[in-house]
Parts: structure tokens; sequence; C-alpha cells
């Protein structure tokens, strides 16, 4: 049985494939969270069903700072999210900073977080 959070997420994720991004979804697919990516996996986006709403954040591998921001979803498209440049304030002092990888994430976080690749 899915709640509404899992509701939320199915149909965003529906959009998603339909502009043509990979999406994957925790717990096998039934989770509340997961990210979304381009054909080549060349960097991520993720997203989980905070409160009231879903979240989005961008996603970087930083030597010097986090490992990502938020984004404001509200107004953006999500080719928008995606093309979203990192934030200065985040990466501007590490010269070895970079956009997470589609198999950076799995490596990281697949074994945890059990993601399943939705296919439509």
């Amino acid at each position: 049985m899915s709640n509404y959070k899992q509701e939320g997420i199915k149909k965003m994720t529906k959009a998603l494939l339909s502009a043509g991004f990979r999406v994957f979804i925790a717990k096998d697919g039934e989770g509340e969270y997961g990210f979304y990516t381009d054909k080549d996996g060349s960097r991520i986006l993720s997203f989980q069903y905070d409160c009231c709403d879903i979240s989005f954040s961008g996603n970087y591998n930083s030597t010097k700072s986090g490992s990502g921001w938020r984004l404001d979803g509200q107004d953006a498209s999500y080719e928008d999210m995606f093309a979203e440049a990192a934030p200065y304030w985040a990466i501007g002092n590490d010269p070895k900073w970079s956009y997470r990888t589609l198999e950076q994430q799995q490596d990281r976080y697949q074994s945890s977080s059990k993601y399943k690749e939705i296919i439509s």
C-alpha cells in the first residue's frame, strides 16, 4: 500500500521519464526519495518528499565542503534544475570538486538505499 508521499514521487517520476531523464527510487522503487540523471549518468540531482512537497538538491564531490545544495524547484523545470551550476559558496575554494555521477552515487549509496531504476 502506498502513501501520499510515494504517490507524489510516482507522479513526478512519470514527468521526469517523459522529459528524457533516468530515474532511480530508493527501497527497490517504493521509497520516498531518489535521484535523476541524464542518459549518460554525467551528474545527479537528488529529491525527497519532505513534509508537504518534493524538494531537490544538486550533488557534488568536494574535499573542502559539503556534498550538495538545495534547489528551488517551485518554478524551475526539471531540465533547468539539472543544468543549474553548483553555487560558488559551495565549491569555490575547492579546485578538485566535481558533480557526482551516477556511478559515484551508486557506489556510495546503493547498498543502503537499494535504488531501483524506474523504466516506465
